[in-house]
Order: structure tokens, then sequence, then C-alpha cells
């Protein structure tokens, strides 16, 4: 009995601290102020037809702080968000010739604290006649597209590139394909991401469709496939029809910043800088002498 006891004694003393580890620290009301008093700028936030960039970062009063990226062809993505105190207010997009064509907005909070402040976040979302959303695992977001704007963007790139070939995109494929070729998935040149997405289509030996994707709507995206049809041009012999070595050159020659991300340094260059370095780095690895071990 006196055995059982102590056995009693040691689980109710090992069991307490873990219960009250588990208990959540009460939410901070100044913090939830903050984020309630933010939620009134929903209903300035949902008409994109009647916004602008600096309207919208007057609106978030953010300043110069948030993310633009020149797209070339009077287009920009746009990505301005206002931290308060456990939610961000944030809206994400593209414009062409100032107009919005895309159109994110939402609330997003940490993966913690988004289920214990969700209900009232979306009452008051509804409360400030918020558009329809979605929920996703840390916040709500509304999602819409002027196809009128974003059509004249498409139309401009390939004014200027050559339009797309028709070519089908089986299911295997077409997360990468898509990927590559939209301006506001496919951000930046470097990120893991866009390596296995490129590395799909080669794989595939898919030629017709890197061909697109070199006429794409997203500048990174332009550059991995000029990148991709250069190297299977040099080690596979691929033939480049004059069409298509035309296109690469133009891709070189525009005079655009890309962001490029290697592991955490973010830089910006030209896709000439990028495609010159990507060529001096295989020149380098070819003359190397061979070690012998």
């Amino acid at each position: 009995m006196k055995i059982l006891r102590f056995w009693l004694i040691v689980l109710l003393v090992c069991h307490t601290p873990y219960v009250a580890a588990q208990d959540p620290k009460p939410l901070n009301p100044e913090w939830l102020a903050k984020d309630f008093q933010s939620f009134e700028l929903i209903p300035l936030l949902a008409s994109p037809s009647a916004l602008t960039v600096p309207g919208i970062r007057d609106l978030l009063r953010v300043g110069d702080s948030g993310e633009e990226e020149d797209l070339g062809f009077e287009a920009t993505t746009f990505d301005i968000g206002q931290g308060n105190g456990y939610t961000r207010l944030y809206a994400e997009g593209l414009t062409f010739k100032g107009n919005i064509g895309f159109y994110k907005f939402g609330i997003e909070a940490s993966r913690e604290s988004w289920p214990r402040i969700r209900e009232r976040v979306i009452e008051l979302w509804k409360q400030n006649r918020g558009p329809d959303f979605t929920e996703t695992e840390t916040g709500i977001v509304h999602v819409e597209t002027n196809d009128a704007v974003f059509q004249g963007y498409r139309s401009a790139v390939s004014a200027a590139l050559g339009k797309m070939k028709q070519a089908e995109v089986p299911d295997e494929l077409k997360k990468s394909f898509d990927y590559l070729t939209s301006p506001l998935e496919c951000g930046a040149f470097g990120p893991a991401a866009g390596d296995v997405a490129i590395a799909a289509l080669v794989n595939a030996n898919r030629i017709d469709l890197l061909e697109n994707v070199l006429r794409g709507f997203s500048p990174s995206g332009r550059v991995y496939a000029a990148l991709a049809l250069l190297k299977l041009n040099k080690k596979s012999h691929v033939v480049l029809s004059p069409d298509i070595v035309t296109t690469i050159e133009k891709v070189r020659n525009l005079d655009l910043p890309i962001r490029t991300a290697h592991g955490c340094i973010v830089s910006r260059r030209t896709a000439n800088e990028i495609l010159n370095e990507e060529d001096e780095s295989e020149s380098e690895e070819e003359s190397s002498p061979v070690r012998l071990l």
C-alpha cells in the first residue's frame, strides 16, 4: 500500500507541471485592441478598383516598407503589410499601368495564436463588411482578378517577346510550368522551388514548354528558361531555332533588376549579369584540373 501511494505521489508531481506548461498564456488585451482597431480598414481595402499602391501604403501607414518588384512593361508586383498585435493586415498584387490586375488581401497570424483569435477575427471581418474569404491555417484571405488589366500585361509581354505556342502541359508538369510563368509565384531567381520546377521541364525533355516559359510573365522564370535552353544547346546539342535565339537575347537585354536568392543572401541583378555569371561559373568548372586521388 505504501509503495502504491508513493507512485501515485510521483505521478501527480510529475504530471502537474506538464499540464501547467501546456496552458497558453492569457492573450494581451492591448495587442488585441490594436488588432481589432486595424480591422476598421477592411472596407477601405476591399475594393482594388478604387485603390493604388501609394493609396494602400497610406491606408496601412507603412511608409516605404514592404516590397515592390518591377516586372517591366509598365507592370509591378507589391506586398504591403501592417503588423499589429497578433495579426498582420496585408495586401499583395500586380499592377499594370497603375491599375490593379491581381489582388490578394487578408489577415494573418502565427500558427499558435490563430486558433485562439480566429472566431473573433472572422466576426469582425464580417462586421466591417469584408468581402468573401477563404480560411487558411493562419488567417483569412480574399483574392480577385481584373482580367482586362492582367490581359493587358500579358499582351505587352507577348508583343515584345512573342506569343507562347500551343502546347499540352501534362498534370505532372503543370505545377512547375505555372510556377515558372507566374510573376507572383516565381518572384526570384535562386530559390529551391525554382530549381526544382525548371529541372522538371528539362528532365521531361519538354523544349516546347521551356520556350513558352522564356516568353512567360515572370522575369526570373524567363531567366531560368534562357539558362536551361543555353545549357541544353551547349551540353546536349539541342538545336535552338533562330527565333528562340533572338528571344533569349531580348530577355538578356531587358534592363530589369531581378531578385536573386542564394541562401540568406538576397541581391538584385539583371538577366544579363545572371546569365554571364552562370556561364563564367561553368567555364571555370570545365577548365579546373582533375585531381587524381
